[in-house]
């Protein structure tokens, strides 16, 4: 819902670059899709987001940094004069346009840090942790089946009934 509520309308294209990455990478899709938000929030555009997502995830996943806040470093290096990547060793021209700001922060966070956020999904606890998202998917998928059937609305509905009853 933050996602749609930036941008003004759902994106199928962000949603299903996260879904995408939670296959490969450590990092959860609801968190991606979050820290897309995040993004959308600084006026970014649905192309200008699906080209920085991989650069923020392989920064977030070499820093340690949480996706939101490397978001906002990256968000504040292209639409402000502030450059929050400064403390990353990123340097930007402030005389140069959003656009350009947008490509040199792609370009450097790719140089720095591509195919971190892969590479740390094969790692240590990486691919336990992949599996916990997958298993939180499933998990998410079966609540929506019982939520979304008409034997639970039922059963909802005579719990109800049962509870007013009683407390009448």
């Amino acid at each position: 819902k933050k996602l749609q509520t930036a941008l003004g309308y759902t994106s199928n294209s962000l949603i299903e670059q996260a879904n995408a990455f939670q296959l490969k990478t450590r990092f959860e899709d609801d968190n991606i899709v979050a820290m897309q938000a995040s993004l959308a929030m600084y006026q970014l555009t649905e192309t200008e987001i699906l080209r920085l997502t991989p650069a923020i995830l392989d920064m977030a996943a070499a820093t340690g940094d949480d996706l939101v806040t490397t978001a906002e470093k990256a968000a504040k290096a292209i639409t402000t004069n502030t450059n929050a990547l400064a403390i990353e060793g990123i340097e930007l021209d402030k005389n140069i346009t959003q656009n350009e700001k947008l490509d040199a922060v792609v370009l450097q966070l790719t140089k720095r840090y591509e195919g971190q956020a892969e590479a740390m999904g094969q790692v240590g606890t990486g691919s336990v942790t992949m599996l916990t998202n997958k298993f939180g998917d499933l998990q998410e998928e079966v609540g929506r089946a019982i939520t979304q059937s008409d034997a639970y609305r039922t059963a909802l509905s005579l719990l109800d009934g049962a509870l007013n009853k009683l407390l009448s």
